[in-house]
């Protein structure tokens, strides 16, 4: 009985190892690092209103409806969810995007190992486990919607390798597309490339698949888009196709850069550890002649691994619109993460002058020690600037006794998120009693109370 255990524990080492460390970079500590402001801040803040107000449809902001985070509420919902079984917390707020990264890493050692070995599976999990934009990077330990979509882009590839082919696979993919819309709006795209590149490349497209793919994505898009027309008719809609999508395709918005050349830092130097195998990589076994000798011709033949329908299908769809549209940020390519872990390990494992098994252990040490670094680092000290003031701010509310209000001009979100769901604070609007403001002088015949970081506590 014994040795039968110890066998099956040996045979899965692998997985073993790979649940956890994908389990202590995701979740240890995960409520420590501050809450950023923007994204992660304006989510934790629409989930808190959904919840209080019962309202799951029409997600809102400072207790008015939101038409800056144009996305549909699939997302805000799980981290209602979330609030609903942990409570109001920073750990909530991130919970589902740790899971849904931790999920998303064993689905892919699974993918990968029955296309390319447990090795090559092994190396790149780790990887992908230790990879600064997939943990830190609008990811897997912030409470933004990118891990929950990659999540979905990993299931979609699993659900295409390994389900037969019948109605419930086309059924599954439909949900999966719907869902990714639900969750990051027009982000669904690459899903769709990505269905659609593997069965064109496995020449197994029909259009029959087609329509029942396509009848049951729109069944629950068209059940969300009635309720949230019934919410506030078409404006939401309006915005979401013209700013969120048409605007965001052809300018840069809200301060972000334009340049494909920003998509380096996400892809290469967030996971430089492994990144720098790639280039190699992407030439390894590849043949190239060029005959300049008369009439100019070329011949390139792929490699078998470069050339696999998983791999091309992987990177095109996850790279492909993040490169066309005009607003470039760093976690649009947060699908591309698996795919470029893969390609890095396929090429160590299989590049025999490497000689990989002497040194690849003291890589991820070193890798996971320097991720572990970074996040202690960014406990303590950031170029985020709310970090400095959020610490004093998250103390004096957990402590605070009793009921009080909070004034959110000039405040930033982070401190919003803080003061509203980790405090339970009232927005102000012309009461008495205690408030937390940063517009001290507005106030009149007030008694100050403390202040702190530019906020004063007063009474009034």
């Amino acid at each position: 009985m014994l040795n039968k255990l110890f066998l099956s524990l040996k045979e899965k080492r692998y997985f073993i190892f790979i649940c956890f460390l994908a389990f202590v970079n995701f979740f240890f500590f995960l409520d420590k690092l501050p809450v950023f402001s923007w994204d992660e801040a304006r989510h934790g803040i629409s989930a808190y209103e959904m919840v209080k107000s019962g309202n799951f449809v029409g997600h809102t902001y400072l207790e008015t409806p939101d038409y800056w985070n144009l996305k549909p509420p699939l997302g805000l919902w799980f981290i209602s969810f979330a609030y609903k079984i942990f409570g109001f917390s920073i750990f909530s707020l991130r919970f589902f995007s740790a899971f849904f990264a931790f999920i998303s890493v064993l689905l892919c050692f699974r993918i990968f190992k029955h296309f390319f070995g447990e090795n090559v599976a092994f190396i790149s999990s780790s990887f992908l486990s230790l990879s600064n934009a997939y943990v830190h990077l609008h990811s897997g330990r912030t409470g933004d919607f990118d891990a929950i979509f990659s999540f979905i882009f990993v299931l979609t590839v699993y659900t295409l390798v390994f389900k037969k082919e019948d109605i419930l696979k086309f059924l599954y993919l439909g949900l999966l597309i719907a869902s990714g819309f639900l969750v990051k709006s027009f982000a669904f795209i690459q899903i769709v490339i990505l269905i659609f590149l593997y069965y064109y490349l496995n020449r197994n497209l029909k259009v029959r698949k087609i329509f029942v793919i396509i009848i049951f994505f729109l069944i629950p898009v068209l059940i969300w888009a009635y309720l949230r027309y019934q919410y506030d008719g078409i404006r939401f809609f309006k915005s979401m196709f013209g700013y969120d999508f048409l605007s965001r395709s052809k300018i840069a918005l809200e301060g972000h850069p334009s340049t494909n050349l920003h998509y380096l830092e996400p892809l290469i130097l967030n996971n430089l550890f492994w990144s720098l195998f790639l280039i190699p990589a992407f030439i390894y076994r590849n043949e190239l002649k060029i005959n300049l000798k008369g009439e100019f011709s070329f011949y390139l033949k792929v490699n078998e691994f470069l050339s696999h329908p998983i791999v091309i299908s992987w990177l095109i769809a996850s790279l492909l619109i993040p490169f066309m549209v005009k607003t470039k940020c760093a976690w649009y390519v947060n699908s591309a993460h698996p795919v470029m872990a893969l390609i890095a390990s396929w090429y160590i494992v299989n590049n025999e002058k490497l000689n990989y098994k002497k040194w690849i252990c003291w890589l991820l040490l070193f890798n996971f020690l320097a991720i572990w670094v970074r996040t202690f680092f960014l406990n303590e000290e950031s170029v985020y600037r709310e970090i400095k003031e959020q610490k004093p701010l998250l103390e004096m509310v957990k402590n605070f006794e009793g009921e009080f209000y909070f004034d959110p001009d000039n405040a930033l979100q982070a401190d919003i998120f803080i003061l509203e769901v980790i405090g339970r604070g009232k927005i102000y609007k012309n009461e008495n009693g205690i408030i937390f403001t940063k517009n001290f002088n507005n106030f009149k015949n007030v008694k100050i109370i403390t202040n702190f970081n530019g906020w004063y506590v007063i009474q009034k």
